[in-house]
Order: structure tokens, then C-alpha cells, then sequence
């Protein structure tokens, strides 16, 4: 992907499907997950997701009880968004930087790949009217 048109990402993403990777298992994230992302011009995000509790209980920790919410600032480089987080539902990441790689970003749709290859996961976003 080339460059990031940074006026796309301005403004509020909804939720379309969160897919997981978890050493080679995949799965969505929670039944029904919903939630939402924005960009400010300002240079600041923040994003919040929630699912119902279906998936079993050892997952379910890892997943932070099915609701995940953080923001702060954010910069792009090349083809990645780097969300710097001064807050955070997960205490640990306060102070961190949270690194996505943009797989699509157009007037509409906005897809965000991150983590790890033995715990990854792709998210998928459509412009809020």
C-alpha cells in the first residue's frame, strides 16, 4: 500500500467485523461485537469495542472481558497508524504505543491489522454519516 491519504482517516469509523488469529485458530472476537473509532485532525483517537460474552472463559480474559477501550494521540508513518495511548481499559498499555498497519483505506472503508504472529487480528471499519 502507498502512502496513507491522512484526510480519509479523519472522522468516526463504525465497527464492521473483528477477526482474531490466535496460533493459527480464527475467530471473531465475541458474538456480535460492536463499537467505534475516530480521528481528529488534531492529531488525537480513541475507539471503543464491546461483545457479548460467548467465547470460553479462558479467552474471555484474554480478550479483556469483552470490552476494549483506549485513546490518545496517533501519527502515521508509510502505511501504519501508531496509536499512543494515554488511556486505556487495559492498565498495562497506558503509555504505549499500539502499532496498525492499514490494509485499506478509502472514503469508506478502513481496515487495521495488528499484533503478533501468535495473536493477531484484523479489523474492519466503515465511515460514519
Amino acid at each position: 500500500m502507498q502512502s496513507l491519504n491522512a484526510d480519509y482517516l479523519l472522522g468516526k469509523w463504525n465497527l464492521v467485523s473483528f477477526k482474531v488469529e490466535y496460533w493459527g485458530m480464527k475467530f471473531n472476537w465475541g458474538k456480535n461485537a460492536a463499537g467505534w473509532i475516530a480521528y481528529d485532525k488534531d492529531g488525537k483517537m480513541g475507539v471503543e469495542i464491546k461483545a457479548e460474552k460467548s467465547m470460553l472463559p479462558y479467552t474471555a480474559n484474554l480478550m479483556f472481558n469483552n470490552i476494549l477501550s483506549y485513546g490518545g494521540s496517533y501519527k502515521i508513518q508509510g502505511n501504519l497508524v501508531i496509536h499512543h495511548l494515554e488511556f486505556s481499559s487495559k492498565k498495562a498499555w497506558i503509555g504505549t504505543d499500539l502499532v496498525r498497519e492499514v490494509l485499506q483505506l478509502d472514503e469508506k472503508n478502513l481496515v487495521l491489522h495488528g499484533g503478533s504472529r501468535s495473536f493477531g487480528y484484523t479489523l474492519a471499519w466503515a465511515k460514519s454519516n
